[in-house]
Formats: C-alpha cells, structure tokens, sequence
C-alpha cells in the first residue's frame, strides 16, 4: 500500500468519525 492511499483511508474514517 502506498503511503498516500493509506493516508487518503486514514482522513476518509476521520471524516466518517467525526460526521
């Protein structure tokens, strides 16, 4: 995994926490 996607996946579950 690239370090981007897993960033990319880190601030989508950030975004979906904090909805």
């Amino acid at each position: 995994m690239k370090k981007k996607m897993e960033m990319r996946m880190r601030m989508n579950m950030m975004k979906i926490m904090n909805e």
